[in-house]
């Protein structure tokens, strides 16, 4: 395992990045961060505490977007939950409206229909942008798949295979590229 092994980035491997509005900290792995978050658990409580003052709520139920941002391509989409004998997310007639059918009950059904079809947007938009980077670039690979990971944006494995994180439709389109 190359723990200290630098990469082309200057970035040393299993290093995590933990950024907010002000300020980036570089972690060595997971429990260097973890342990950051317990040794800063008493003001991340203050800060909460703070901004339910402030009228804010904290629900810890699933709660379900109105709106949809995918960045790459700059459009937005206005999601509606609404009864239908479908299973899927579908765009109405109105190209910028996103019909999601409904399930009162279990609001986690209504989420997993969400992420299939952001995977299915990431399956058009990622795999447009993976080809443009891979002529631009001359890096070829074999395989495209777009997922709905936890904790990666992306791997190549050694058959050529591209995994892409479909969340990365949430990110603005960066100018430059780090290989």
């Amino acid at each position: 395992m190359q723990s200290d092994s630098e990469s082309s980035t200057g970035k040393k491997e299993n290093e995590c990045i933990l950024m907010n509005t002000r300020h980036l900290q570089l972690f060595k792995g997971p429990f260097q961060a973890t342990a950051f978050v317990a040794e800063k658990s008493e003001l991340i409580q203050k800060a909460f505490k703070r901004l339910e003052e402030q009228g804010y709520s904290f629900n810890t139920d699933l709660l379900l977007p109105d709106t949809i941002q995918v960045e790459p391509v700059n459009e937005r989409y206005t999601v509606i939950y609404r009864k239908t004998r479908s299973r899927e997310a579908v765009l109405t007639g109105n190209q910028n409206e996103l019909l999601v059918p409904e399930n009162k009950v279990n609001s986690k059904w209504c989420l997993s229909i969400l992420k299939a079809w952001l995977q299915k947007q990431g399956r058009v938009h990622l795999v447009l942008w993976l080809r443009r980077l891979s002529d631009d670039t001359g890096l070829e690979y074999k395989k495209v798949q777009v997922r709905d990971q936890k904790d990666h944006w992306g791997s190549c494995s050694t058959t050529g295979t591209i995994l892409l994180n479909c969340k990365l439709l949430f990110c603005r389109r960066s100018r430059s590229i780090i290989l």
